[in-house]
């Protein structure tokens, strides 16, 4: 099946450097996309050193604000740029834009089993962030994408998300938006 993955930034997140999340079709027959990120949400003052450490590493079956959801394609970029979804009222990040990166041979069910595995997978600021968790996601969809860390630099989602091949997709921002950035 040809399939067409995405990759969606914030680039204010994370201190600035940005916070990636993932989506891709399932079903082009459909028109359905399955669609996620582990927001991995900080919640201590910022001036809490021992809670940025807590948050560097999270252990796995721990909460990374993993979530999921499926739609058209009008319903993944309305959740993504507004990071709220009928499924369910919790806060979700949102994002400014996305990668629209074709996918020739694309493998829908391996891709689902990967981003369901991530809510019970932990994070790591060096080894699992949310750009390990996206190439992850969208390799095993059969996606071509540059590896995190090859170079060090791709580990920042700001960085990885500018190498990306793709066309680029800016995403509307929502009015009734205020949520903290950090």
């Amino acid at each position: 099946m040809e399939g067409c993955a995405f990759v969606f930034i914030n680039t204010e997140q994370a201190v600035r450097f940005g916070h990636v999340g993932w989506g891709f079709c399932i079903d082009s027959a459909k028109g359905l996309y399955y669609f996620g990120s582990s927001d991995h949400l900080y919640r201590h003052p910022w001036w809490d050193l021992p809670g940025w450490l807590r948050y560097a590493h999270v252990e796995p079956d721990a909460d990374i604000d993993w979530w999921s959801d499926m739609g058209t394609y009008e319903e993944m970029t309305s959740v993504m740029s507004s990071g709220q979804s009928a499924v369910d009222q919790r806060y979700r990040i949102w994002y400014h834009m996305a990668k629209e990166i074709p996918v020739p041979a694309a493998r829908p069910q391996p891709a689902v089993a990967a981003a369901q595995a991530l809510a019970g997978g932990g994070w790591s600021v060096l080894a699992n962030n949310c750009v390990h968790q996206t190439y992850q996601v969208l390799t095993e969809y059969g996606a071509f994408i540059p590896a995190p860390a090859q170079p060090v630099t791709n580990l920042i989602p700001r960085l990885w998300f500018a190498t990306l091949p793709g066309r680029q997709v800016n995403l509307p921002l929502p009015n009734n938006n205020t949520a903290v950035i950090i």
